[in-house]
């Protein structure tokens, strides 16, 4: 029976993320930076998402944001949503993802700051990108940072990374894409530390 409401609810909300009103030119999401958060228990992601209206209207429209559905995943939290003018626009919050609110003016973009914290069961984390493709054009530039302590043993990503850095305790990474249409979503694969 569980199995059965999470599949009319997520057929619902596909339902409504490829309705033509959401997806049409008048909104378009084109940048993305973010900044991961990486320990042996969680993928922390907080970053801004930029929107442009193309239309002669003011945009209020509610867009959904997916988390992973894995079995290699756990709960969810410390979900936020801000704009760049500082209000709340976080909606609704389900096991499959959360709601939030754009509001843009006519011809002009706007900032949405969004955050959580993802509960990692296993020795794999991940970020969806591939809903980009839903949008209908790549993202013109897209920045993605990464750090993590050195007791955790990357060994995989999905994305090469193009700059490494380090202090005495952690790695940074970074991205930088220009003309970026996602072909994976981000993913990285690690080892725990060995407990002593």
């Amino acid at each position: 029976m569980k199995k059965q409401v999470l599949l009319v609810s997520m057929l619902i909300i596909s339902a409504l993320l490829w309705s033509s009103d959401l997806w049409s030119s008048d909104l378009q999401f084109f940048r993305e930076d973010l900044s991961f958060t990486l320990t042996d228990s969680s993928l922390s992601v907080d970053g801004d998402y930029y929107f442009r209206n193309n239309s002669e209207k003011d945009i209020e429209r509610l867009l959904f944001y997916p988390f992973p559905q894995d079995s290699l995943y756990g709960e969810v939290t410390d979900s936020f949503a801000i704009t760049q003018d500082s209000i709340n626009v976080l909606g609704k919050i389900t096991t499959e993802g959360s709601f939030f609110k754009v509001i843009i003016p006519a011809g002009k973009e706007r900032f949405v700051r969004v955050g959580y914290t993802h509960q990692l069961l296993a020795n794999q984390a991940e970020y969806i990108l591939l809903t980009t493709r839903n949008w209908g054009l790549p993202f013109e530039v897209v920045n993605y940072s990464l750090e993590f302590s050195k007791e955790l043993k990357v060994y995989d990503f999905s994305l090469l990374p193009d700059d490494l850095t380090e202090d005495e305790n952690k790695y940074y990474l970074s991205w930088h894409k220009e003309d970026f249409m996602p072909k994976t979503n981000f993913i990285v694969k690690f080892n725990k530390p060995v407990a002593e």
